[in-house]
């Protein structure tokens, strides 16, 4: 059969056009997408040919999905027509290369995972659930950092991975001040609450260290870029120095990186950072259980996503969405397969 999906079909092109799934497997299942929610970094450096997408187009992009299953193999277990699922994308499109293929309007996946079920309430208004999955990386990442009620947290780069680092934060009881180079996103983000910094102008660090009482215990910087790093290692806080080493490490703020570089970044690693110490943080990529707890934040209506669920557009129109993240215009997009 065949279904939709955004297709990268050159460095910069996008088409809405049909490709065929898979025949379906016995320890398969096949889904209709409701809705799916695009990773604008991941996507437009996709689109630009990064991560050796140039070599492999045509290809469909994103990994965020909510869908429904629509059919299930005869040796699948646990997996039943009509369940709710937060999946990443499928594999063995016909017509182009699944990247990780979210950004489709069905997908046939192996009954093994990643996918998740979402909660029964997720029936009632599935669009709540569309950032499961991006938000899952950011939520692991904040995870990593053990955060503590009160300390001071700065987020450098507002995209999806930085917004939702920054309300995972907040959760945690952090005092977060986010930045950015666009002033469209940081409207966004004082609009869900937070303290912006415009990272404009020779200003900029001495504005957010103010924030942070002269440095921050935890830095994220989710930019991904070697000015977004550069700033970042000159926010943190510098801890004591001449104490005995294992009391003072007890006490090192962590340099949280989310963010992927296409660019290398120059770094002297034994000056870096000038002060006695600081913890980096790499984590890796999100697992289920990042995916249950993000889920769980909201089912149990302790994080409200409605901020970053506006956006929303037809199929038709994603090639212009895609075009409006590119510009800044909107920082979140949310295609709607099919209707409800």
């Amino acid at each position: 059969m065949n279904v939709q999906a955004v297709v990268f079909d050159q460095g910069e092109q996008i088409s809405i056009r049909e490709v065929g799934l898979p025949e379906l497997q016995n320890n398969q299942i096949r889904t209709e997408t409701l809705f799916s929610f695009v990773s604008p970094g991941s996507e437009l450096r996709t689109l630009a040919g990064h991560y050796g997408a140039s070599k492999n187009f045509p290809i469909i992009p994103g990994y965020s999905t909510v869908s429904r299953v629509v059919e299930v193999g005869s040796e699948v277990k646990g997996y039943r027509i009509g369940d709710l699922l937060s999946l990443r994308g499928g594999s063995g499109f016909i017509g182009a290369k699944g990247y990780w293929g979210g950004e489709a309007g069905g997908h046939v996946c192996s009954q093994e995972g990643p996918q998740i079920k979402l909660p029964s309430d997720a029936a009632e208004n599935p669009l709540r659930y569309a950032v499961t999955e991006v938000a899952a990386i950011s939520y692991r990442g904040v995870q990593s950092a053990d955060p503590q009620p009160g300390e001071h947290a700065v987020v450098i780069g507002q995209g999806m991975i930085g917004t939702f680092v920054a309300e995972f934060l907040r959760l945690k009881g952090c005092l977060v001040t986010v930045c950015d180079i666009s002033a469209e996103r940081l409207a966004v983000s004082r609009e869900a609450g937070f303290t912006t910094v415009e990272l404009n102008g020779d200003d900029a660090v001495p504005q957010l260290l103010a924030h942070g009482c002269g440095g921050f215990d935890i830095v994220a910087e989710c930019s991904g870029s070697v000015g977004g790093f550069k700033t970042a290692v000159q926010l943190i806080r510098q801890p004591q120095f001449g104490e005995r080493m294992r009391r003072v490490r007890k006490d090192w703020p962590r340099l949280l990186l989310q963010g992927n570089y296409v660019d290398e970044i120059p770094v002297n690693p034994c000056w870096f950072f000038k002060g006695e110490g600081v913890i980096l943080l790499t984590p890796a990529d999100r697992s289920s259980d990042d995916r249950l707890q993000v889920a769980e934040l909201i089912r149990s209506r302790k994080w409200d996503p409605s901020p970053y669920l506006k956006n929303v557009f037809t199929p038709a129109e994603m090639p212009d969405a895609y075009r409006k993240l590119q510009k800044r215009e909107i920082s979140s997009v949310i295609c709607q397969w099919r209707d409800l």
